[in-house]
């Protein structure tokens, strides 16, 4: 019987972990080149997808350069909410850039990518997932004629998006297989 209850216990504390998904942060809007100096005025703005606050802290951008910015204190970015990251000196190259979205984990989350950034632009993303630079950002704010929030997960695909679903699914799987063998284990018990 005390097996039984280990067994159930360890499923039930398994199952979240299980079953848990990837942290619905995107990368929104990048501010590479801005007008005049670029040193002290590069940003990037997160957007929560999510429906729970999300706490940044010891997340990662990483830039096509190797080099990382550390989210070193508790931030906390809200459900539909924006956060804006301002980089200290010189943090994102002008051109050939691809910077990384990495949690607590090192886990990619996201990631943004450019030949060559126009100087007082920002890059947005758009509805579709694709991205478009504009001559007005919005840092802190919706994208200018977009709407982020419509279909984002059934426009977004990628590699990585298509294998959390099948890890989700499988990780479902496996824990309601483990509740329901749980369940036999204790009728034969109880007999």
């Amino acid at each position: 019987m005390k097996k039984i209850f280990w067994f159930l216990f360890i499923s039930l504390l398994l199952s979240p972990i299980l079953i848990s998904a990837k942290e619905k942060i995107i990368i929104n809007e990048v501010m590479p080149n801005p007008s005049g100096s670029d040193k002290n005025k590069e940003w990037l703005e997160l957007y929560n997808l999510g429906e729970k606050e999300i706490n940044l802290f010891n997340w990662q951008i990483k830039n096509s350069s190797r080099k990382r910015y550390l989210i070193k204190e508790e931030t906390k970015i809200p459900s539909r909410g924006y956060l804006v990251i301002s980089f200290p000196g010189y943090f994102i190259k002008n051109k050939n850039e691809t910077l990384l979205l990495l949690n607590n984990k090192g886990e990619k989350i996201d990631y943004c990518s450019f030949e060559e950034a126009l100087s007082g632009f920002s890059l947005i993303r758009k509805e579709d997932n694709s991205w478009q630079w504009t001559n007005k950002p919005t840092p802190g704010e919706k994208n200018f004629s977009l709407s982020i929030e419509n279909n984002f997960w059934q426009n977004f695909e990628n590699n990585e998006d298509k294998k959390l679903k099948r890890i989700s699914f499988l990780s479902l799987t496996i824990s309601l297989f483990l509740s329901l063998l749980s369940v036999k284990l204790l009728r034969r018990c109880k007999v």
